[in-house]
């Protein structure tokens, strides 16, 4: 399993400094794909996604499937797990 992960990535949006969130992606050996959110510390609605794109897509970009779309849905201590099925 290989793990990509970032804590306290700063986030400064126009209105509010000093927030940040901490998240992983995790690849398994068998295919699946986990994304995890976990502290959001700050109250813009920019923090939990409301300018961005959080999904997944195949190989060559031409079809993806999408957890949020520019909507402040992503909330800390969540996770989403994509299966491999061959």
């Amino acid at each position: 399993m290989t793990i990509v992960s970032r804590e306290g990535m700063r986030y400064d949006s126009p209105i509010v400094f000093g927030q940040y969130f901490d998240f992983q992606v995790k690849l398994r050996g068998n295919g699946d794909i986990e994304f995890h959110y976990g502290r959001q510390v700050g109250p813009d609605p920019l923090i939990r996604g409301s300018s961005a794109t959080a999904w997944i897509e195949n190989p060559l970009g031409t079809a993806a499937l999408a957890l949020s779309v520019n909507a402040p849905t992503i909330r800390g201590g969540t996770g989403f797990v994509f299966r491999y099925v061959p």
